[in-house]
């Protein structure tokens, strides 16, 4: 973890952890990733870290500036034909309009601040015809999210492919 203080009367514990460029979008929390906390930066890299201590356990970049929250597919789940791992989809959209949706392993675990690149790997992306500013929900492979050209899109997922 980068740092880490406590408040002067001793009840609060802050920690930070720097991500080499700005944070708009807020942490993206889910039951299925218990251990991790996603964070997407301008930057265009979106970051797991463990949520008891900070480490980081990936960190993937889609190409593209992000100011929206990721968010995780608490309903579909995928196995690693490879290594027989749970995965989950995670989708994440570059300001410019594009939408990547990532496959993260969840029960592989990072040596401390040494990324695991078995973590995380691009599982399909697509782009549309104006900007997203806005944060995507995504429910059983469906990925709802609204774009600059004033429509809100569904994009359904083969997770055969």
């Amino acid at each position: 973890m980068g740092k880490s203080f406590l408040t002067k009367d001793h009840k609060l514990k802050a920690q930070a952890s720097g991500t080499g460029g700005p944070l708009f979008a807020g942490a993206c929390i889910s039951k299925v990733l218990p251990s991790q906390i996603v964070i997407c930066s301008r930057n265009g890299s979106v970051y797991s870290f463990e949520m008891e201590k900070g480490d980081l356990l990936w960190e993937y970049n889609v190409g593209d500036p992000v100011t929206a929250s990721a968010y995780v597919d608490e309903h579909l789940e995928l196995i690693s034909d490879s290594s027989h791992f749970l995965q989950r989809l995670v989708c994440v959209c570059g300001s410019s309009g594009s939408i990547h949706l990532l496959r993260v392993t969840v029960n592989v675990v990072a040596e401390a601040n040494q990324p695991s690149k078995y973590m995380v790997h691009e599982f399909a992306s697509t782009k549309l015809a104006g900007d997203i500013f806005s944060s995507p929900v995504m429910i059983g492979g469906k990925v709802f999210v609204g774009c600059r050209d004033d429509y809100l899109h569904c994009i359904a997922v083969d997770p055969g492919s």
